[in-house]
């Protein structure tokens, strides 16, 4: 999703698994859309540029992943944030 609002869009409809959410939408914060990650407990992970220090200490739950990004790295975080996915 680009924007927040897709991003909000797409956690009401709850078509995904999981979530890399990059910190920076097109200019917009997307904290509040972690905040609700986190509130939904949904499963996700933080993709910055910014480093850890722009990563709110609330989010810290999550796995972090720094551009650029390392096309290994990033598969192998996908496939932990779906190993930690709830079974139904």
């Amino acid at each position: 999703m680009a924007t927040v609002a897709a991003a909000n869009s797409a956690i009401d409809e709850g078509a995904f698994d999981c979530v890399v959410l990059d910190l920076n939408l097109q200019g917009e914060s997307a904290v509040p859309v972690g905040d609700r990650l986190i509130a939904e407990n949904r499963v996700f992970a933080i993709a910055t540029g910014y480093g850890s220090p722009a990563v709110p200490d609330r989010l810290k739950v999550a796995p972090r992943i720094e551009k650029p990004y390392d096309p290994e790295v990033l598969l192998k975080l996908v496939e932990r944030l779906d190993c930690e996915r709830p079974r139904l």
